[in-house]
This record gives C-alpha cells, sequence and structure tokens, in this order.
C-alpha cells in the first residue's frame, strides 16, 4: 500500500472519529434537560414554581453556556491544530 493511500486512509477516520465523538457530546448535551425535567417529576430536583427554575437554569442557561463554550474551544482547537 503506498503512502498516499494511507495517509488518505487515516484522513478519512481520523474524520469519522471527529465526527462520532461531536455527535456523542450533542447526544449527551440535548439530553441533560429532559434527565433533570425527570428527576424533578420524581421529586428529586427542585423544579421551581410552575418549571420556571427548570427552563431557565436547565434549558436556557445550560444550552446558551454549551453553545458559548464549544463554539470558543472549538475555535481555539480548530486554530492550534490547523
Amino acid at each position: 500500500m503506498t503512502f498516499a493511500i494511507r495517509a488518505l486512509i487515516m484522513g478519512v477516520w481520523l474524520i469519522v472519529m471527529v465526527l462520532l465523538t461531536g455527535e456523542g457530546g450533542l447526544d449527551e448535551g440535548t439530553e441533560f434537560p429532559f434527565v433533570m425535567l425527570g428527576l424533578g417529576l420524581l421529586g428529586l430536583y427542585d423544579l421551581g414554581t410552575r418549571g420556571w427554575r427548570w427552563l431557565a437554569v436547565d434549558v436556557v442557561w445550560a444550552t446558551a453556556g454549551g453553545l458559548l463554550n464549544g463554539g470558543a474551544l472549538g475555535a481555539l482547537i480548530g486554530r492550534l491544530v490547523v
């Protein structure tokens, strides 16, 4: 197998690994608010009055924070690697 073919295979493999890692992180991030909602409905977590604390903290704040942190770290690591 030539060097060019090996490099191509390794490049494709690296792209697949990065995409799978990103997809796994996205799954975990979208599940979090609903796990907290379930715990709140069971009485194991404070949802606040009519669920407003859950909506404000676990959905809006956590989603915005995750997007900002992920975007900033992704841009930083992208600049360092590329």
